[in-house]
């Protein structure tokens, strides 16, 4: 008797549930789990699953580059470490890019362009 009263309320605590019906919110009935334990990010105004592996990748990028800029003599790290170091990159100006500056301003016609692609 004991097991039969069990599980009558059982059958009644799950009767009484109110499941979601995908006629009544869609939305709701598709997206329920996931909005209930995914907390949004502060500042956005939307999160899926894309955006969840961009922040994942760019984390492990930036930790790999960040690794590499603690060796000594890496290609990347150094690359990595030029490009943080805005001081020097404002101080320099456009410089740096004055002779591809003017070898595109060199391009006057097609077979000029074509020469400067290559």
């Amino acid at each position: 008797m004991r097991k039969l009263a069990t599980l009558l309320f059982a059958a009644l605590a799950i009767a009484a549930a109110p499941l979601p019906r995908a006629g009544d919110d869609f939305y709701g009935y598709a997206n329920g789990d996931w909005l209930a334990v995914t907390a949004m990010p502060g500042g956005r105004v939307s999160y899926d699953t894309t955006a969840m592996l961009r922040d994942t990748n760019t984390a492990r990028v930036d930790a790999l580059l960040e690794d590499a800029a603690a060796k000594p003599g890496s290609k990347a790290g150094d690359y990595y470490a030029s490009y943080l170091d805005t001081a020097a990159i404002e101080a320099k100006g456009l410089a740096p890019l004055k002779p591809d500056l003017a070898a595109i301003a060199a391009i006057h016609d097609r077979r000029s362009l074509s020469a400067y692609l290559g």
